[in-house]
């Protein structure tokens, strides 16, 4: 365990007793501070009725298998990508979904044209999957690498090899990314289906609308935990799969 995560959890610990402390003995009933045992009563509620644990298992597989699909195709089919980024390089560093469009403009966009349901939300994670690993590959590419290409096959290397040590050397930008991408992938989905007001973004929403504080705050911890030790399982895995550093 890191000296970070050591820190955050005494800081929390020392959050959650103040907060006992406070809103279960010290103050009166404040409706937007709840008692702790009316958040965990919440959300045993939520389990029970709107199973978000289930729904967030769900989110979870969608965000693995739609990425693992996008790495998996852009690996399939590198030699032609290594071409278009370095043939067209401005163009696939401004292709950039979380660069030029905020989550809610480029959710709202995919909600009005797509309906609800599995496939969509698929498509949708995969769409940012896709997006993400391209413009970590774009912004890390070698600017001279249709030159090197030339003067590697004029020494005797085949495509495939210039291609693999390419991609070789674009994994460690992604190790770092991929924490950071994982968080904001939550963002855009929650958001996609509270849209769609349906699964738990749709839960969300009605916690929200109907200032329901101690419900809100348990999805959110509930969130918050999930989020947090999937994390943590990504840049362990990270860094056991992809062990070598970048190039600098």
């Amino acid at each position: 365990m890191g000296l970070k995560l050591r820190i955050n959890i005494k800081v929390l610990f020392v959050l959650l007793v103040i907060y006992v402390l406070l809103f279960d003995f010290v103050l009166p009933p404040l409706k937007a501070f709840p008692r702790v045992e009316l958040i965990w009563e919440s959300f045993l509620y939520l389990v029970a009725k709107h199973k978000i644990l289930s729904g967030l298992g769900m989110i979870l597989s969608g965000i693995y298998i739609s990425f693992l699909v996008a790495f998996i195709s852009l690996f399939l089919f590198k030699r032609q990508v290594f071409a278009l980024l370095g043939n067209y390089p401005l163009f696939f560093r401004n292709l950039n979904i979380f660069g030029f469009a905020t989550p809610l403009v480029f959710t709202g966009i995919f909600a009005l044209f797509f309906s609800d349901g599995i496939l969509s939300e698929f498509a949708f994670l995969f769409i940012l999957s896709l997006s993400f690993l391209i413009n970590v590959f774009s912004e890390n590419f070698p600017a001279r690498y249709v030159t090197y290409e030339e003067a590697a096959l004029g020494l005797g290397k085949n495509r495939r090899e210039i291609s693999n040590v390419v991609w070789k050397g674009l994994l460690p930008f992604v190790k770092e990314s991929l924490p950071r991408f994982h968080k904001r992938i939550w963002l855009y989905v929650l958001l996609l289906q509270m849209f769609y007001a349906s699964n738990l973004g749709g839960v969300f929403y009605q916690l929200i609308e109907f200032k329901d504080y101690a419900g809100f705050y348990a999805f959110a911890i509930a969130l918050w935990i999930v989020i947090g030790v999937n994390h943590l399982i990504i840049k362990y895995f990270a860094e056991k799969v992809i062990f070598w550093d970048r190039e600098e």
